[in-house]
């Protein structure tokens, strides 16, 4: 089985365009007041064979609250996105696990 950092690909949902590995994280905020519900999604892809095959993408937009009370996206709004190699990629998560141990440690 391949390891992806740490992490198997198994783990992943296969990417609709590539085939290859993809991480899908969706949330979601109910409105409130009347606002409309508000859908968030973090997407983390691997293209094999570019420059820059890692791929980050933040999708943020209206939502549909589900019956689960989970919220499902309806309109994505705005979308931010990067693209680094496999040693940015590494330190960018490295970065990350390192602030959340810190933070967890100050608690």
């Amino acid at each position: 089985m391949e390891v992806i950092y740490g992490l198997c690909a198994a783990d992943f949902p296969l990417g609709q365009k590539s085939g290859l590995p993809e991480y899908v994280d969706m949330r979601g905020t109910p409105g409130h007041d009347g606002k409309p519900a508000q859908a968030r999604a973090l997407s983390v892809n691997f293209e094999q064979g570019k420059q820059y095959p890692w791929q980050l993408r933040i999708i943020h937009g209206s939502g549909e609250v589900l019956k689960t009370g989970a919220v499902k996206m309806t309109q994505a709004e705005k979308m931010a996105s990067i693209r680094m190699d496999d040693f940015g990629c590494k330190g960018f998560f490295q970065a990350i696990i390192d602030f959340s141990a810190r933070t967890e440690y100050s608690r």
